[in-house]
């Protein structure tokens, strides 16, 4: 990202991040040496991670690779459907039932269930990694998230405002984990308010 930065010559850019994108921008705010970059992170985990038991069995050595093109053909298309419907709060049902069906095509793809499985175990490591630093950031940062705590990472984002100088939270009402789906107008504005 701050090899494009540079070779667009883009001044001031503003890095937006949903969910892993999130956690992805605030490695990038810990580590970047570009100065003029402005974050917004959309409920993303920042702190804390835990993947479910699926994961961990998919992301064994050996056996993985094949219980994932088990579970394509058999529980992928179920644990898609529950998990993300799980996650809207106040979202239409047929725009729920869109949404689950686009990401159940990607999603249950056999490559896609191990590398997610993989990526998975890991993250909280690598969370533990870069959140000792959060203290360092010298960016500006947004931190939206959804006041239902149990559908979104509000306490990784309340954490997260708190030892980020340079921070602003924003807690938005009814919506769950997919709040730019849910609230596309909220954070289109905030989104141009950050651009001013």
């Amino acid at each position: 990202m701050e090899n494009l930065i540079k070779k667009l010559n883009l001044k001031s850019p503003l890095i937006v991040g949903h969910s892993y994108g999130g956690s992805v921008a605030a490695f990038m705010a810990v580590n970047s040496e570009l100065k003029d970059i402005e974050y917004v992170i959309i409920d993303s985990p920042l702190y804390k991670y835990q993947p479910s038991k699926i994961y961990k069995l998919v992301a064994t050595p050996i056996f993985g690779k094949g219980i994932a093109l088990f579970s394509s053909y058999t529980i992928a298309n179920n644990q898609i459907k529950n998990g993300v419907t799980y996650l809207f709060k106040f979202l239409e049902k047929e725009k729920i039932n869109k949404l689950v069906k686009e990401r159940q095509i990607i999603w249950s793809q056999p490559k896609v269930i191990y590398s997610k499985s993989k990526e998975s175990i890991n993250y909280l490591d690598d969370l533990n990694s870069i959140s000792k630093k959060y203290k360092n950031i010298n960016s500006k940062i947004t931190i939206i998230t959804g006041k239902d705590s149990i559908s979104t990472f509000k306490n990784d984002c309340k954490k997260f405002n708190l030892e980020v100088p340079n921070s602003e939270l924003i807690i938005l009402e009814n919506t769950g984990h997919y709040i730019q789906l849910e609230k596309p107008l909220t954070i289109i504005e905030i989104l141009k308010e950050r651009m001013k």
